[in-house]
């Protein structure tokens, strides 16, 4: 008889809910730290818009000199700006898609060590 009341005062719903929780909450925390790939992709590209903008007053500079210095080649310069822009288009686009397999690889290789190393 002891034994049965052992067996029930286990399961009793002090005991199982907070081992579901724990349960749950370790699998959310792992799926956000087998996906946190994604942020740190999305603050690579952040940064790198946030660097681009810091080098154009310096761009522009650099074309004002050149336009007082050889003017033709800075009106050239700036009609085919657009033109190679265009032509490089693609291959931005190809960049940044091999940059985000690249960080889906990174991340699958390093998931066995982010679930050994647990909670951090």
């Amino acid at each position: 008889m002891s034994t049965s009341v052992h067996t029930f005062a286990m399961h009793t719903p002090q005991r199982v809910i907070p081992r579901y929780l724990h349960f749950v909450a370790s699998w959310m925390h792992l799926a956000t730290r087998a996906l946190n790939f994604n942020y740190q992709l999305e603050w690579t590209l952040s940064h790198k818009i946030d660097n681009h903008r810091k080098d154009q007053p310096m761009k522009f500079l650099l074309w004002l000199l050149l336009l007082f210095f050889c003017w033709p080649l800075a009106l050239l310069a700036l009609v085919l700006y657009p033109i190679v822009w265009l032509i490089s288009l693609p291959f931005r686009l190809v960049g940044i898609a091999v940059e985000g397999v690249f960080a889906l690889l990174r991340s699958i290789v390093m998931l066995p060590a982010r679930v050994l190393r647990g909670h951090a």
